[in-house]
């Protein structure tokens, strides 16, 4: 079981939050390697953020469906 600080799981929103936060980073950051590996961060994280996603779809289809968040896969 994956815990973040406090025990509980990291939701598909904080995984979120911290790309946008490494993105931002990296735009002010003056140093290009930093840079390039915030956004290598940034990416991993929106990563985990869809893989979340994707497992809560299937875990709970019925709920998605009824109330309209059903996703469409490629």
């Amino acid at each position: 079981m994956g815990s973040e600080l406090g025990g509980s799981m990291a939701n598909a929103d904080y995984y979120r939050e911290q790309a946008d936060t490494c993105l931002h980073m990296s735009r002010i950051c003056p140093d290009p390697v930093l840079a390039g590996r915030l956004d290598s961060l940034a990416a991993e994280f929106r990563r985990a953020a869809v893989e979340i996603d994707h497992d809560h779809d299937d875990a709970y289809p019925p709920y998605r469906q009824a109330y309209g968040h059903a996703r469409k896969r490629a």
